[in-house]
């Protein structure tokens, strides 16, 4: 199977996942914890693997393990934006990091991308949105973001490479990556304004 199929492929689960968590979010209101420890704990132990290696609270980054979970160093990737200039996450280290992983046909992705650049233009001094599409060709992202006035990065993950390192099963999803390139939060499913700025108190 060739790495565009791959890509659609992924899109496509991920779609059909949001819509379900949209239905379950409605439902029991459970992407809006009352706080961001609570946040942090249902994204670690619902949304992921539980059983992978566990931190021993050593705050050195060389006793960390690459992982998407909180508290793992997130995966290093590098993409490009529509520019065709590269992009490399390692390299952002000193600043904090939201990775917003998203397509044009998500209908929940297009909810929150006006409250994600309405909180980066306020943060930007401090933090970088990189918003990574996924499969979708240039033409198409270019036609949806025109006259959007979107001031954040958009990057392509045109094999679907970077989605599946990150394990992504539903978009919107958005890691919130600390200065160290740590992860301290994640968000699956379209965020608020208010909810994006409880997220980003965990990288505080």
């Amino acid at each position: 199977m060739s790495k565009k199929f791959i890509a659609i492929g992924i899109v496509i689960i991920a779609l059909l996942s949001a819509m379900l968590i949209y239905i379950d979010k409605t439902e029991k209101n459970l992407n809006n914890p009352k706080t961001a420890q609570t946040q942090k704990k249902a994204q670690n132990t619902e949304k992921y693997d539980t059983d992978k290696e566990q931190k021993t609270g050593n705050s050195e980054t060389d006793n960390v393990v690459v992982g998407i979970n909180v508290g793992d160093m997130a995966p290093d990737f590098t993409l490009e934006d529509l520019d065709g200039n590269k992009i490399t996450l390692s390299k952002l280290k000193g600043k904090n990091v939201m990775v917003n992983f998203w397509a044009t046909t998500c209908p929940y992705c297009k909810i929150e991308m006006p409250d994600i650049n309405a909180f980066y233009k306020t943060h930007k001094d401090e933090l970088e949105v990189l918003a990574v599409d996924l499969g979708e060709s240039d033409s198409t992202i270019k036609d949806y973001i025109k006259d959007k006035g979107f001031e954040f990065k958009i990057l392509k993950d045109t094999n679907g490479d970077v989605g599946y390192a990150y394990g992504i099963r539903f978009i919107p999803t958005t890691f919130f990556i600390d200065k160290k390139g740590i992860i301290r939060a994640v968000a699956n499913g379209a965020m608020t304004h208010d909810e994006i700025s409880q997220y980003y108190n965990a990288l505080k």
